[in-house]
């Protein structure tokens, strides 16, 4: 009696051995795998937002572009238009 108690505890102890072996190995994985898809996770989310804020600086271009191109070509306009009355005033005195 003694001979079979002594080898089931052995057996059952060998069992437990095992079991916690495999979960030794077994869970930096699984916790391995989940670390992982967080992170993926998170790099869908920040390349999202970069691609967001890259449309909204390519839209704040093209609207500068748009709208201040234009009044600075009218400021030089006036510019070289009063370069020239200039010109033509101080033309006038000299011949004077």
């Amino acid at each position: 009696m003694k001979d079979w108690l002594s080898i089931i505890t052995s057996s059952v102890s060998l069992i437990g051995v095992m079991f916690l072996v495999y979960h030794f190995f077994r869970n930096p994985d699984v916790k391995a795998d989940k670390d992982i898809g967080i992170i993926e996770s998170e790099c869908n989310l920040k390349h999202k937002r970069i691609d967001e804020i890259l449309a909204e600086l390519k839209n704040g271009i093209l609207l500068i572009k748009e709208n201040h191109l234009p009044h600075i070509e009218n400021d030089i306009k006036k510019i070289s238009e009063g370069q020239i009355r200039i010109e033509a005033i101080l033309e006038n005195l000299l011949k004077k």
